[in-house]
């Protein structure tokens, strides 16, 4: 028997789940995305057409309208592009063009501010395939010639709305717009050179939505050594700014929550940062009393398994943590999360 074999020693076939020991089990779409669950699997099957796209811009432009979020506080607007993200694997020139070109149409037929964030996410995903190991057309620096010249592209799609989200002084502005700010930042991300220019595009969006999590965590991770960041002050210092700001709202959330997806990057051991693992602990734990939900547990159990700290592992999953979100563990898929989350808890367990 494999060592595979013996952690998941069952699967229905007739659901495609997992079954695994001591109560575990893969979280539904609902448990993981809440009221926003409809909206996620409507992602799922949009890129195919012009016209999917279009029908999914509608709802996520009503969810918006009535003010959704998923289910740890973050507005839907802020996220909704990224359930676009998958484009599979794509090898070659030929690959890209036909992924991207719904996108296109969708966005030639609808020009407005989210049909182009859609566009801009696709051509984002392209320049991200191009650096991949598989892609056939171009290799060492073409590649990333090549991947460079897809970013532009995306950004000069999403820069053509900008008077169309323009901020006047003194009116508020409107949240059909924050998809379009969040990835105002992304395209800073990937062109922006300098920390003082990544540091002003995230200023002009943070004050827009000030309860954007995930702009804090994106803006977090730039800061890290290894991309922007001048040494491991620089984060820290950006995640107790960002307690500060939103203290109101997360208590001491957003320091666990721009520290935690560090958990997933290969590489990046816990020594390498200025964390305080105290503080981890306490901000998930605000988090999860001001909005109980499956992501942010595994969340915190990771976090505190990627800190060391055995005992808060332990101490998650005796809560009752058994529902596993595989993209908390940075699973590429159901089995390897919930391996992943296995091993974690055992350890724990074992050693905590």
């Amino acid at each position: 028997m494999s060592f595979l074999s013996f952690l998941f020693p069952q699967t229905d076939p007739r659901k495609n789940r997992i079954k695994a020991p001591d109560g575990f089990r893969i979280a539904t779409q609902k448990e993981l995305w809440g009221s926003c669950a409809p909206l996620v699997a409507a992602a799922a099957s949009a890129p195919k057409s012009a016209d999917t796209l279009l029908a999914y811009a509608d709802q996520v432009k009503e969810a918006i309208a009535r003010g959704a979020t998923v289910p740890w506080g973050t507005r839907v607007a802020a996220v909704s592009h990224y359930w676009l993200g998958d484009c599979g694997e794509l090898i070659g020139t030929s690959a890209a063009r036909a992924y991207v070109a719904p996108f296109e149409e969708a966005y030639r037929r609808r020009p407005e501010p989210y049909t182009a964030v859609m566009l801009a996410e696709a051509c984002f995903n392209v320049a991200d395939s191009v650096r991949g190991e598989n892609w056939s057309d171009a290799t060492g620096e073409a590649s990333m010639d090549l991947a460079h010249s897809w970013n532009v592209r995306g950004c000069e799609a999403l820069m053509a709305q900008s008077d169309a989200v323009r901020v006047e002084e003194g009116k508020d502005c409107d949240p059909q717009h924050y998809p379009w700010y969040a990835q105002y930042y992304i395209s800073a991300t990937r062109l922006t050179r300098t920390l003082d220019d990544l540091n002003a595009a995230f200023q002009q969006v943070f004050v827009l939505d000030k309860t954007n999590l995930q702009l804090l965590r994106e803006h977090g991770q730039e800061l890290l050594p290894r991309w922007r960041g001048e040494d491991a002050s620089t984060l820290d210092e950006f995640a107790r700014w960002a307690v500060d700001q939103t203290k109101d709202i997360y208590a001491r959330g957003a320091y666990a929550y721009i520290y935690g997806n560090l958990a997933n990057i290969g590489e990046l051991d816990v020594g390498d940062t200025l964390i305080n693992v105290d503080l981890l602990n306490a901000g998930y734990l605000d988090l999860i009393d001001r909005f109980p939900c499956v992501r942010l547990q595994n969340e915190h159990a990771n976090a505190m398994s990627w800190a060391n700290a055995e005992h808060q592992v332990l101490a998650a999953f005796n809560k009752g943590l058994r529902a596993i979100d595989y993209r908390a563990w940075g699973g590429d898929d159901e089995r390897e999360g919930l391996q992943y989350a296995l091993n974690a808890y055992t350890f724990a367990r074992d050693n905590g």
